[in-house]
């Protein structure tokens, strides 16, 4: 937090943007009477921030399904979370059979509800 001007203060706030230990830093400018003010914006900014989605990485937004699918379950499952080898199999082996077929070598941000729910997708579907 630095003041800019008079009445014009400058908030920065860093946040952990993904895996890897990268962040990031964002900021906004505010307009308020003191310095008191500018820190009660601050503490509203960074909790606005924290609870904010993190933003993609490039290697993310570039991926196919079935490298963000085995991604998920290595990164997430397996290591933040603790699932057994055998749950992880498991995941991987629905994957496999219900989506990667027709969606698996697509790219995750052309991925959405409609494309999931088209039969023409060539996702298996349950009988």
């Amino acid at each position: 937090m630095r003041q800019v001007e008079a009445g014009v203060w400058k908030l920065s706030v860093t946040v952990p943007s993904g895996p890897g230990g990268r962040q990031r830093r964002v900021h906004r400018t505010v307009h308020v009477a003191n310095a008191r003010q500018a820190a009660q914006e601050l503490a509203s900014f960074v909790s606005e921030v924290r609870s904010a989605p993190v933003v993609p990485t490039k290697e993310t937004h570039t991926s196919v399904m079935n490298d963000a699918v085995a991604r998920f379950l290595s990164e997430h499952l397996r290591e933040e979370k603790g699932r057994e080898e055998r749950t992880i199999r498991s995941y991987q082996a629905i994957h496999d059979k219900w989506f990667a077929p027709g969606l698996g070598r697509r790219l995750v941000r052309d991925v959405d509800r409609a494309a999931i729910d088209r039969p023409s997708a060539g996702c298996a579907k349950p009988g």
